[in-house]
């Protein structure tokens, strides 16, 4: 009977730790995408604060060229440099890829739930077998007791003759 509640134990143990693994896994891959997203969003800063200082810097050069120049100064000097900050990080698939790692933590705590449910389950539907056969062995026992008392009577009275 021991061995029965071991080997079950066991099983209920490791579907506990994969379960939480892969819980694990879901919730490390959510931390990833906050950490993608937050790169992103300082990447975004960065490009900007960049582009600003890129257009200050360019707008002193030509003022100072200006200055000093002979001749007017060429048509591209009205023109500065644009940087789409979304164009260098293919973040389309953070939406989609957070959607699934939550639809994926769902699930795995849905099948956590059932899990235990079906462990809970388990456990008393062996507990029932166990008392069964437990209660089957008594009888047996009690009737082999009864058997042997009736046979050890018949043996060991005196009958006269």
């Amino acid at each position: 009977m021991g061995k029965t509640y071991e080997v079950m134990n066991k099983g209920s143990r490791k579907a506990y730790e994969i379960t939480i693994k892969a819980k694990n896994g879901a919730v490390e891959q959510l931390i990833i995408l906050d950490h993608i997203e937050q790169f992103a969003e300082s990447f975004r800063r960065y490009n900007t604060e960049l582009q600003d200082a890129l257009v200050t810097l360019i707008k002193t050069y030509r003022a100072r060229n200006e200055k000093i120049r002979n001749s007017l100064s060429p048509s591209y000097f009205k023109i500065y440099p644009f940087f789409d900050n979304n164009s260098e990080l293919p973040l389309t698939r953070l939406k989609e890829d957070r959607e699934k790692a939550e639809k994926i933590g769902a699930y795995l705590k849905a099948i956590e739930g059932s899990s235990n449910e079906f462990i809970k389950n388990l456990r008393q539907q062996n507990e029932e077998i166990i008392k069964a056969i437990e209660n089957f062995i008594m009888k047996i026992e009690d009737k082999a007791d009864v058997d042997a008392s009736e046979h050890f009577e018949s043996r060991t009275s005196y009958k006269p003759r």
